[in-house]
């Protein structure tokens, strides 16, 4: 016998009845194989489980009474585990057949059993119930796993009809599970090991999800397992690293061009005043000196917003108030905006004081209205805000992340065209334009700036709906310090 410890056996008998281990030979070989517990009464059976382990119940059929099949029926309901062999004196097949289908196991003839074939029958059933309740207990934890896996997991036929899907694969998909068991999956399979996959998710947005593939049998049909993973954000930050590596290449090439173009332009500026100088009254030469001044100016400029977009230009940081900032630019940016542009400003009252250098923070203001105003040739409306905003969670900023505190916010926000995710990833890169061709340095000058003051900017777009740009900088404390997490804590 392959168990390694004695078998427990429940003998259900009544006392009237010859004993099935009476004879001294049955009693002599089967009892240091069995450990065996009587049972006189059928209805005793749940009490005498309840005191003593039994691997299988050995069932006189006289034990049944007159009704057996109804009463086999409600004992294997109580016990659906419990191994059960019922033991009869008449050879009936027909009445076997019933019983083996009212949920006994296997019916022997008393006549014909012996202590081998006792404990080999015993055995067997011993042994395939144990098999059976480990399989069991193994899907069960598996079917758990699945269940409360982060990934979606689906199984999918070869006509790609969806056989099976766990709750997180549903939710992937927007779905019911019950509701999504028996429709098309709609994505092809059976090719590449691992693919990535757009899945839609209503009002324009979708997610990026990685899908591995694999054959299976799936109650006897051939089928596809599907193990899909959200990997949105991973690719959403692995965009951003590299966005962030090659605007700092790019800033580092911008800062070196700068100062090369200073130190020119420090020779031209000097040689014009010069020039201008010893010119006297000859009119004609002083207005070509005077173009030549007038075009290093120009050039001034550039350097001075490469600079910036590098963050190396000189600032001088003071507390200012931002309402007083762009009430005194207002008249300004209505006059650059023109005629066809209506501007709104909302600026909310008691607004924190801020530390940033002012003419920095009046170009910033400036090149987010003219860059509006680009996005609608055909007129709009440009809206002007400000306020305050206490965030109690880090927020996802164009250059990283923002830490938790208070920040004084600047949000310029037009009804033009709007721009695409594509357009989005890349409007802060130099010279680059949801047009055609770049004209400047407007938004790339303006991140720099920002981070320079410890700040950061959000951009939210959508096509046809416009764009709104905000400014954050770390509100002043009285301390002389901004209002950062580590100092609300």
């Amino acid at each position: 016998m392959s168990l390694e410890s004695r078998v427990g056996i429940l003998l259900v008998q009544p006392v009237e009845s010859d004993g099935l281990f009476a004879d001294d030979g049955a009693k002599t070989e089967a009892a240091p194989r069995f450990a065996i517990e009587r049972c006189d009464r059928l209805d005793d059976v749940s009490r005498a489980l309840a005191d003593h382990r039994a691997d299988a119940a050995l069932v006189d059929l006289d034990a049944l009474g007159e009704a057996p099949i109804p009463r086999l029926q409600v004992l294997r309901g109580d016990q659906p585990r419990l191994p059960i062999l019922v033991i009869g004196t008449r050879k009936d097949p027909a009445l076997a057949r019933r019983i083996i289908r009212a949920g006994a196991d296997d019916f022997l003839l008393r006549s014909t059993l012996n202590p081998p074939l006792l404990e080999r029958v015993v055995t067997h059933l011993v042994e395939r119930h144990r098999r059976e309740e480990l399989k069991d207990r193994f899907n069960s934890h598996l079917n758990a796993i699945i269940r409360q896996s982060s990934d979606g997991i689906l199984i999918v036929n070869r006509q790609g009809i969806v056989r099976f899907v766990n709750p997180s694969g549903a939710q992937l998909f927007g779905r019911d599970a019950d509701s999504f068991a028996g429709c098309s999956f709609g994505y092809p399979l059976g090719g590449e090991e691992s693919v990535e996959i757009d899945i839609p998710q209503g009002e324009g947005k979708s997610i990026i999800a990685e899908m591995r593939v694999a054959p299976i049998l799936w109650h006897d049909e051939e089928c596809y397992v599907a193990s899909l993973r959200d990997i949105t954000e991973r690719l959403e930050t692995r965009a951003r690293l590299e966005r962030a590596v090659r605007l700092e290449s790019i800033g580092r090439l911008a800062a070196g061009v700068a100062h090369r173009f200073n130190n020119a332009l420090t020779q031209i500026h000097l040689s014009a005043d010069l020039l201008i100088s010893g010119c006297g009254d000859v009119d004609s030469l002083r207005r070509r000196v005077g173009v030549i001044r007038h075009s290093a100016n120009q050039v001034s400029e550039i350097a001075q917003q490469l600079l910036a977009f590098a963050q190396k230009q000189r600032l001088t940081l003071e507390k200012l108030d931002l309402n007083e900032v762009v009430e005194s630019m207002r008249p300004l940016v209505s006059f650059a905006l023109g005629d066809s542009i209506r501007s709104e400003f909302g600026l909310e009252p008691g607004l924190d004081l801020l530390r940033a250098d002012r003419s920095s923070l009046e170009t910033v203001l400036l090149d987010l209205s003219l860059n509006a105003k680009e996005a609608m040739p055909a007129g709009g409306c440009l809206s002007v805000s400000t306020f305050n905003v206490t965030l109690s969670e880090p927020l996802d900023a164009v250059d990283g992340v923002l830490p938790q505190g208070s920040y004084v916010c600047l949000s310029v926000s037009d009804s033009g065209e709007g721009m695409s995710r594509e357009a989005q990833e890349r409007a802060f890169e130099p010279f680059f334009s949801s047009k055609s061709l770049g004209s400047g340095l407007g938004l790339a000058s303006v991140l720099g700036t920002i981070l320079q003051c410890n700040g950061n900017v959000t951009l939210e777009s959508r096509l046809g709906e416009g764009t709104c740009i905000t400014i954050y900088l770390p509100a002043w404390e009285e301390t002389g310090e901004v209002r950062l997490a580590q100092d609300m804590d």
